[in-house]
């Protein structure tokens, strides 16, 4: 989906939740666009981490639901009562080649984070994933977003790329990360066996800085 990439900002103490816990994680349906409109919408006003300020239109995002599950992609939302809170995605790569491929962006509402709702859709929607054949879960998140880079990392998410000027802001430019996680063994070709493993870019330790990922770029 081409929604605004995505922010999970977990503060470094826990918040007060407005309602009593668990709150519902379940696929996006057309029913929801309006309330998930506004929770991207806020999400991406409010966090300088986002490739987009605000949210697509509800007909725009009512498109792209559309277009997700048509092509077996994944959208899954947490919910309290009706109002969505928080959304995760994965969209599926199009074309044979890359079907086994996919994109994550999320996002959480701020009254609802620091209680572990971030963690909780992103592991439902590796889940699904997995279910789904996708193996590759990929991500973009910015090089000085420390506590994302801790969540993904904790999920099994692994370093591949540094992105130079991925991201600019007030005229600032912004490196960013390529993430990856392989949810299942997957059978190397000739030429891929016989290379060697360059290992990962070393990260800086986790700080406080609000947890967000920048998704597929362009978005």
């Amino acid at each position: 989906m081409n929604i605004p990439t995505s922010a999970v900002a977990e503060p470094a103490a826990a918040s007060s939740l407005p309602v009593a816990m668990p709150l519902q994680v379940a696929p996006t349906r057309l029913a929801d666009t309006a309330s998930l409109r506004a929770c991207i919408d806020l999400v991406a006003r409010e966090t300088h981490f986002l490739a987009s300020c605000e949210a697509p239109t509800e007909e725009e995002l009512a498109r792209e639901l559309q277009e997700s599950a048509r092509s077996n992609s994944i959208h899954l939302v947490a919910k309290d009562a009706q109002r969505v809170v928080g959304w995760v995605h994965i969209d599926r790569g199009r074309g044979d080649a890359v079907a086994h491929r996919g994109d994550l962006g999320m996002g959480v509402l701020p009254d609802y984070r620091g209680c572990g709702i971030g963690r909780r859709l992103l592991d439902d929607c590796i889940s699904v994933a997995h279910i789904l054949g996708i193996q590759r879960v990929e991500l973009e998140v910015r090089s000085d977003n420390r506590r994302a880079l801790t969540l993904y990392r904790n999920a099994g998410f692994a370093v591949e790329a540094i992105v130079k000027g991925a991201m600019k802001i007030n005229d600032v430019y912004h490196d960013a990360f390529r993430m990856c996680l392989v949810t299942a063994q997957q059978r190397p070709g000739a030429m891929d066996a016989a290379s060697t493993d360059k290992g990962s870019p070393r990260l800086a330790p986790a700080s406080g800085t609000p947890l967000a990922s920048t998704g597929r770029a362009g978005q």
